[in-house]
């Protein structure tokens, strides 16, 4: 996968080789199940863990087994100065509001 981070907007641009792209999930239900699973087929991609109070059981099952953690809150986790992309799958606007404010700079929303 040939992509390079914009030195400006922090946008993923096709220049600069990443070995791995590391995603963060914000939301549990069966939207980010399908996600998942179709992300899971890139060898690229690592899904470094999902944020979700209840998640559904094929959400639940599927990170069992594949060792994905789940956070309850995303606060913490969306520091992270290692994740790449994070995925709101919620929709909530204000959670996708303070993950705008709150997230690192390099990570893209």
């Amino acid at each position: 996968m040939d992509v390079k981070r914009d030195q400006y907007s922090g946008s993923l641009t096709t220049h600069e080789y990443l070995s791995t792209l590391k995603v963060l999930f914000v939301g549990s239900g069966r939207s980010t199940y399908e996600l998942i699973k179709l992300l899971f087929q890139d060898p690229t991609i690592v899904v470094s863990g999902i944020v979700g109070t209840n998640p559904h059981p094929e959400v639940l099952a599927f990170t069992q087994s594949q060792n994905i953690p789940i956070y309850n809150q995303f606060e913490q986790v969306i520091r992270d100065e290692t994740l790449d992309v994070i995925f709101n799958v919620g929709g909530n606007a204000e959670v996708q509001q303070q993950i705008s404010r709150d997230k690192n700079s390099s990570t893209v929303l």
